[in-house]
């Protein structure tokens, strides 16, 4: 009973400098700090004015360092002597690593929940002895108040069932007015086969060196972005961002990005690559280069999602990426937790992630090359977290002449065959897609869809009917 009534409230300063300091050595995790705490699960008050002045920065400013912070606080009329001394030793040990922030950011958050706990129990321990109160309504408020302590550090908002019959119903009048329930591809058999790209989706677009992967990524945000005005974001792991917007200066102006690159141009190609340079300026797309891991992905697209809204996002691709904590790791674990990261990163900013990734070597040895879901490589993790896998094939790479879908004889000549091998809101199938090679350019083709019948067997013209 004595030690209740004398409780001291758990916390560390240590763990709350840390907070602190990453905060103004990282505006990313800054960010991420901001969607998951707030000042009173800090305990000193230093802590609590540094975190109040580093939210008003934030808003205010978008900008932090220590000097504002001090200005801020000075403006804010809660700077006290020493403050400034205190946040150069708290930034000078500091180290602004992801892990050390989730870590220390979950015992920030700890702490506080055992704090109002403790209070919680003084309360209840002082009522406990009160003779006249009921017992049955000490219980009902401690169950009520303990319950609105774990819904004020829980994540994400309750949606009652009448508001998801109400979602749900809007999405069956999009379906029935529009075809679709998510962005429009602008690819009219993949808006049939898949009802375009929806949130919160993860995708993964998987080929083979060759096939247009990377293309296929640009033509789809080209669509969006520059095409309808709808804000994406690509994170290229693989290719610098100046060499992703010389591909969509092709694909816009439909030159060769290897003459692009060379400035081989005449007079009109220059004049149309100024326009398409104008174009893409203005488009809402936004291109990072430099976000190496799943937690770096994550916190860059809560920025972008908060400053411009993005509505969809691009990852090339996932077994270059590296993942935290790699050390005795292997590379399936890895690829595994980052397959994870991609499709917790869709359902957290509700928009669709489109994720590319490699194929096993196998697809070359089968005689049809026709890619399975087996062939995803290094992990089962990511057939399994996918919603959507897309499989490209392109036969002229092979030197197939024609192809047969839905009983008739296509020539392969700017063919590509898209299979939805996977499809979790509908049937898996196929469909064809146009190809400019020499612009790397994904269009629609005057072949659409194939049911769905045996994916798997899809086969070239017989060498006989065949011949090459």
């Amino acid at each position: 009973m004595k030690e209740l009534e004398q409780f001291v409230p758990l916390h560390s300063q240590e763990v709350e400098e840390s907070v602190i300091g990453i905060m103004i050595q990282s505006p990313n995790l800054a960010a991420e700090a901001f969607d998951t705490l707030v000042s009173d699960y800090f305990y000193t008050d230093s802590c609590k004015r540094f975190f109040k002045g580093l939210k008003w920065l934030y808003d205010s400013l978008n900008t932090i360092d220590v000097i504002s912070l001090v200005t801020a606080l000075k403006k804010q009329g809660t700077i006290q002597e020493g403050d400034v001394f205190n946040l150069s030793q708290i930034v000078g040990k500091t180290t602004p690593l992801q892990s050390i922030f989730d870590t220390h950011s979950k015992m920030l958050i700890e702490y506080y929940m055992k704090r109002k706990v403790g209070d919680l129990g003084i309360d209840f321990l002082t009522k406990a002895k009160d003779e006249t109160a009921d017992a049955f309504d000490v219980l009902n408020g401690a169950s009520v108040d303990l319950m609105k302590v774990q819904e004020q550090v829980s994540k994400g908002d309750e949606i009652t069932i009448s508001q998801l019959v109400d979602q749900v119903f809007d999405q069956i009048e999009q379906a029935k007015s529009t075809g679709k329930i998510g962005l429009d591809t602008k690819f009219t058999a993949l808006n049939k086969k898949i009802m375009g790209w929806v949130a919160p989706d993860l995708i993964i677009l998987a080929a083979r060196p060759g096939m247009g992967k990377t293309a296929l990524m640009l033509s789809a945000a080209k669509k969006l972005a520059i095409d309808q005005g709808i804000p994406v974001a690509i994170f290229s792991i693989e290719m610098s961002s100046g060499q992703l917007v010389t591909r969509l200066l092709s694909i816009e102006t439909q030159i060769s990005h290897e003459k692009i690159r060379l400035g081989d141009l005449n007079e009109q190609e220059e004049d149309l690559l100024n326009e398409s340079g104008i174009r893409i300026s203005n488009a809402p797309l936004h291109i990072i280069d430099n976000a190496m891991t799943i937690s770096e992905i994550r916190t860059k697209s809560v920025i972008l999602k908060r400053k411009y809204g993005i509505k969809m996002i691009f990852i090339d691709y996932l077994q270059i990426m590296s993942g935290m904590n790699e050390k005795n790791k292997n590379r399936e674990a890895i690829v595994s937790e980052i397959s994870r990261g991609c499709k917790r990163l869709a359902k957290e900013l509700e928009v669709p992630v489109m994720a590319l990734s490699q194929l096993s070597r196998g697809v070359e040895s089968r005689e049809n090359k026709m890619p399975m879901l087996s062939d995803l490589r290094e992990s089962g993790a990511i057939e399994q977290d996918a919603d959507e896998v897309i499989f490209l094939m392109r036969p002229e790479y092979y030197e197939i002449n024609e192809v047969e879908m839905e009983g008739e004889v296509l020539p392969a000549n700017g063919l590509v065959v898209a299979n939805v091998a996977k499809n979790r809101h509908g049937s898996p199938g196929k469909v064809v897609l146009g190809f400019t090679p020499h612009c790397m350019t994904f269009k629609d083709h005057e072949k659409n869809i194939q049911p769905m019948g045996q994916y798997e067997g899809w086969t070239p013209i017989p060498q006989e009917e065949n011949p090459f």
